[in-house]
């Protein structure tokens, strides 16, 4: 057992509400580093790490296929989409979507499920 994130941590004279959930058998440590490709200035490639109440992360990566602005916002809109589609439940399992969106620009997408009660799920 543990404390609920937004239980107080103090106790103090006033009564109050102290809340207590089940801890995950499982925890995550995330962090990034990044490279330009050729000096660029910014990288096309982008991530996003969510961390679900129901104990579940999501990790999503973006290849905006190249480097520079302009990649790196492409990367931003897949992970944007790929959010959203997270948001709507429209993913069930890990997976890859992709698509060139028919402006000849390619972008890759990847997103991978944490569950932190019971373990990573397959790829």
């Amino acid at each position: 057992m543990i404390q609920h994130k937004d239980s107080r941590n103090l106790i103090g004279i006033e009564p109050c509400k102290i809340v207590f959930e089940e801890d995950t058998k499982y925890h995550t440590i995330h962090g990034v580093a990044r490279l330009t490709k050729d000096e660029a200035v910014v990288s096309g490639d982008n991530f996003s790490f969510l961390e679900l109440e129901n104990g579940q992360d999501i990790l999503c990566l973006s290849d905006g296929m190249g480097s520079g602005i302009d990649a790196c916002k492409e990367s931003e809109t897949v992970i944007e989409l790929m959010e959203k589609f997270l948001e709507a439940r429209f993913f069930q399992r890990n997976g890859d979507p992709h698509d060139e969106f028919g402006d000849g620009h390619p972008r890759r997408g990847g997103y991978f499920f944490n569950d932190r009660y019971g373990g990573s799920r397959p790829l």
